[in-house]
Parts: C-alpha cells; sequence; structure tokens
C-alpha cells in the first residue's frame, strides 16, 4: 500500500505536513495538557516541562500549540533563544503576534534564560492578565521552589 498524497499550497505547508508525520508519542503529555486546556472555571495553570537538551521539549510545545490553536484557543509563545530575558522583549513577543492580554495558551522555551524576568512573570505578568492562561514552560531546569509554592 503506498501512502496517500497531502495536498499542500506552500513550502511552509510541506514542512508542517512532514513535521507532523514524524511526531510520535507523548500521547499521556498531550492528553494532560488537552485537559487543562479545556478545563472550565479554573485559574492559572502552570505545567512545567523539564528536561535534557534535546528530549523534546521544544516540539511538544510547538505541538500544544497547534493542538490549542486546533481547538479555537488563542496561544501566545515566546522562545527565550530568541528574545532577551527583559519584560520590555518579553512583551515585544508576545506584542509581535497579538494582543498579550487575549492569550488563552501562553508558551514560553528555553526558560532556562529567564533569569530575573522569572520573577516578573510570576508576580507581575501573569496576575495582571484580565484571564489567567494556561502557561506551559519548556527548560532544562525544573521550577523554582516559588512556581511550587501555594500564594493562599
Amino acid at each position: 500500500m503506498s501512502p496517500t498524497p497531502v495536498p499542500v499550497e506552500s513550502h511552509g505547508d510541506v514542512r508542517a505536513v512532514s513535521w507532523r508525520k514524524v511526531f510520535t508519542g507523548r500521547e499521556a503529555e498531550l492528553r494532560l495538557l488537552g485537559e487543562l486546556m479545556l478545563s472550565s472555571g479554573r485559574g492559572c495553570f502552570v505545567v512545567w516541562l523539564h528536561g535534557v537538551a534535546g528530549v523534546g521539549k521544544s516540539t511538544l510545545l510547538r505541538r500544544f500549540a497547534e493542538e490549542a490553536e486546533a481547538h479555537g484557543r488563542i496561544t501566545r509563545s515566546v522562545d527565550l533563544r530568541h528574545a532577551d530575558p527583559t519584560p520590555e522583549a518579553f512583551l515585544a513577543a508576545l506584542e509581535a503576534q497579538g494582543a498579550p492580554q487575549d492569550a488563552q495558551v501562553l508558551l514560553i522555551d528555553s526558560a532556562e534564560s529567564l533569569g530575573p524576568l522569572e520573577q516578573w512573570l510570576r508576580d507581575v505578568f501573569l496576575p495582571g492578565m484580565p484571564t489567567p492562561p494556561l502557561l506551559v514552560v519548556g527548560c532544562r531546569l525544573p521550577p523554582s521552589a516559588e512556581w511550587r509554592t501555594d500564594p493562599q
């Protein structure tokens, strides 16, 4: 049996179709993220994906962004390999994608580069959002104690 060709309109579409064909596994992670994304009446959920370089954190973030968008969620993402770890650069990266306050799902990749931005994100940016987003963080390091502490 031969594979059925998938019609595409541009080079970017070819890359996306190829990428989806080779993405396998991570069903449990995608299921958990999907459940959190679709949950109603919640506050801000933070999912911290951490592991060594090359384990697939960035790929999982991209795949989940596609899932979120397929469910009609407004996603915003910041890859700290391409943005300075300052509030201004973080906000500029979000604003380039649309209004930051509209984000229902916020993805941050390479969070090991957050540095002092981490405290601002946790204590200023997220509490200032009109509707708490689902925050998914990809990082080589586990979350700091401040992320794991319930403030109430």
